[in-house]
């Protein structure tokens, strides 16, 4: 799974108005490596995020533990919308990723833990 794959099915699930108007984006995601880029991790997740809904002007508070090796950032956007992202680095045995993405007609979930790809990941992360 890359972060390039994700950004396509969002996009494509927001303008085809698959769940209608996004309302809430969740994602959490666990990688093996103790020594991973978290914060680099959450801008890329927020990039999903931004596809979903304007998250240019979004009030956050976030919140680090275990020497910055994990990482939650909880926000709201100006139009209500929220996002809370968590990025979690070595205390997983095998790294996963959980998204979910409500709207007012469905809902998105990605929670094929077992399919994730954590050096596809941290690729797409250097591109």
């Amino acid at each position: 799974m890359r972060l390039q794959d994700l950004s396509n099915t969002l996009k494509q699930a927001h303008q085809t108005q698959q769940i209608g108007e996004a309302v809430s984006f969740r994602a959490h995601l666990q990688l093996s490596n103790a020594t991973s880029e978290v914060d680099q991790s959450i801008a890329a997740i927020m990039s999903l995020a931004g596809v979903c809904f304007d998250i240019d002007e979004i009030e956050s508070a976030t919140q680090s533990s275990h020497k910055g090796r994990q990482t939650t950032m909880l926000g709201t956007t100006k139009a209500g919308r929220s996002v809370m992202i968590t990025v979690g680095a070595g205390s997983a045995k095998i790294a996963q990723f959980h998204l979910l993405v409500l709207g007012n007609h469905g809902s998105i979930e990605l929670d094929g833990g077992h399919l994730f790809d954590e050096s596809a990941w941290l690729a797409s992360l250097a591109t």
